[in-house]
């Protein structure tokens, strides 16, 4: 991947303006590149499929899946060293304002792809399956065991059934064996996808229980296991996916959850305000 980028920036200067406009958007979301068609990045860049083939053969490859090979195989596989050598490229190309600039504009469009392209309709029926559950439990491993916590963490104030498997307390499906048709699955993973996530998850499926994956491909495993799904958007410069638009994901089903909630929740809202404010927690 380091030297197909290094090759990139030295073919830019000889490229036509329509190559050299798309050779640069690979060099900025490569991701991207891995887990989405030549259709797809051709309409993202703003320029015809056969321009992305043949920006393909310009810099050596038979095909463009080929080009795109390299990618899945840095990408997809969860590359973390390539990240970082592609962010110290970052750094010399264009230095420390570079990078913060290429994170800032990474963030604002993963949350506002996960806006526009959120089905309001799903939505809805996760905050209904939410409602009707007896135990909602709340999977995300590594980086994303944060993410459910923070989800737990707000969320009890309103839903005190939410239930966030504990890793440090053994395997994760041990916590779910008496789950079944009556619960939710909220179950979080994005590339490379944690293997305790995905195995609970089929687990979950398996007991009959409702599996909604928070994901960010249709590629992901949670997808087969899972009875809908929401889809978020992960590219960063970083060497790590970024979760910015995995939390507004949870943050938009904890709204949407309260939004289509009674008197009874609010009334519980307010008791456990009470609490915290009594107890000294608020001032």
């Amino acid at each position: 991947m380091q030297r197909l980028a290094t090759k990139i920036i030295a073919a830019l200067p000889e490229l036509s303006p329509k190559l050299a406009l798309a050779a640069r958007y690979v060099l900025d979301r490569p991701e991207e590149v891995a887990i989405s068609s030549m259709r797809m990045i051709a309409t993202r860049v703003g320029v015809a499929s056969p321009t992305m083939l043949r920006l393909a053969r310009t810099l050596g490859y038979d095909s463009y899946d080929a080009f795109r090979a390299v990618f899945q195989n840095a990408y997809v596989g969860g590359c973390f060293k390539i990240r970082a050598e592609l962010l110290q490229e970052n750094q010399e190309r264009g230095g420390t304002a570079a990078i913060a600039a290429q994170i800032s504009s990474a963030a604002i469009e993963n949350i506002e792809r996960f806006l526009t392209d959120i089905d309001v309709a799903v939505l809805a029926r996760t905050a209904d399956a939410i409602h009707r559950a007896d135990r909602v439990y709340v999977l995300g491993f590594g980086v994303f065991q944060l993410v459910a916590s923070y989800f737990q963490n707000t969320g009890r104030i309103a839903l005190p059934n939410l239930v966030v498997p504990n890793p440090a307390g053994g395997v994760p499906m041990e916590e779910l064996a008496g789950t079944g048709p009556q619960d939710v699955i909220l179950a979080m993973s994005v590339s490379p996808y944690a293997v305790q996530t995905i195995e609970a998850a089929r687990f979950a499926h398996e007991k009959k229980a409702t599996v909604i994956a928070i994901t960010d491909s249709m590629a992901s495993p949670l997808i087969d296991c899972s009875s809908q799904h929401i889809l978020v958007a992960t590219r960063s410069p970083q060497y790590f996916p970024s979760i910015i638009a995995m939390t507004a994901a949870v943050e938009t089903i904890m709204a949407v959850v309260v939004s289509r909630s009674g008197d009874t929740m609010l009334a519980r809202i307010a008791a456990f305000e009470d609490v915290r404010r009594r107890s000294g927690a608020y001032f």
